[in-house]
């Protein structure tokens, strides 16, 4: 599609970069309103934000390593190229939710509160992020496909930076993950200010966008790490996502118990 937006001289500015920019900034913005409509200390918020960005940013690149390390362990030199790349989301939250968890800790705000404000920001910013970033930059493309929502990447750039399948339909698989995201953030507003315990609003996103990913992951086509798990084979996105779709589930359950008997 588009993966340089612009150029300064010989500099190249990508539109992955200045989405994944727009997407932070409306996702810290909007946990900064919710903050304030909540009671919490928005201050703390933001600062707690751009943490768990450090973090995520941080935990989706030592994923990617861990994925691939057989490939970077035999080609230390391709260590330079990971730092131009997203990395493996999953790694993202997993590290992010531990800095949080160590922020809200230390400054004494509530974990699954806080969580609970910053789960609709982390959806709408993945939902911009995947279509402003990944879909214009041609990362995490899809299988080839005859369907008639099959799209045809022609730019050479994408193909030298992420092996991107050129002049063939594929599967738009970043705008399914945008879409699905949307979804998400629609369905997390609404129950908000519905939610009966601390921690509903994170634990449903978790569930939402392990589904989701679960689905999705089938029409990728990009080269990803796998499982395997007797005959299947999932993808690592694929095995994760079970895993914390379950875990997200009981704990959702039992903190949903313990809130019904405090009533």
């Amino acid at each position: 599609m588009h993966p340089v937006l612009f150029k300064i001289g010989e500099f190249n500015i990508g539109t992955y970069g200045v989405a994944l920019s727009i997407a932070f900034a409306v996702a810290i913005f909007l946990a900064y309103r919710r903050a304030k409509e909540t009671g919490a200390n928005p201050e703390r918020v933001f600062n707690l934000c751009i943490w768990v960005i450090l973090g995520g940013i941080l935990g989706a690149k030592l994923l990617l390593l861990l994925v691939d390390f057989g490939y970077y362990s035999r080609n230390p030199e391709a260590l330079l190229s990971v730092w131009r790349l997203g990395g493996v989301w999953w790694g993202g939250p997993i590290v992010g939710a531990l800095v949080a968890w160590l922020y809200t800790r230390h400054y004494r705000m509530g974990f699954l509160k806080s969580a609970d404000i910053l789960s609709p920001s982390m959806a709408i910013g993945v939902a911009i992020g995947r279509l402003g970033g990944c879909f214009m930059a041609g990362c995490c493309y899809g299988r080839p496909t005859s369907c008639s929502l099959g799209v045809v990447f022609t730019n050479e750039y994408s193909h030298r930076m992420f092996g991107t399948p050129l002049h063939i339909p594929i599967h738009p698989t970043q705008v399914y993950n945008s879409a699905a995201n949307l979804i998400n953030f629609i369905i997390l507003i609404l129950i908000y200010n519905k939610k009966k315990f601390n921690g509903q609003i994170f634990l449903s996103y978790v569930m939402l966008y392990s589904v989701g990913r679960f689905i999705t992951e089938f029409f990728r086509g990009d080269p990803r790490g796998s499982v395997s798990i007797l005959s299947w084979q999932p993808s690592t996105s694929q095995f994760i996502a079970v895993i914390a779709a379950a875990a997200a589930a009981i704990a959702y359950r039992l903190l949903r118990r313990m809130a019904m008997r405090s009533t």
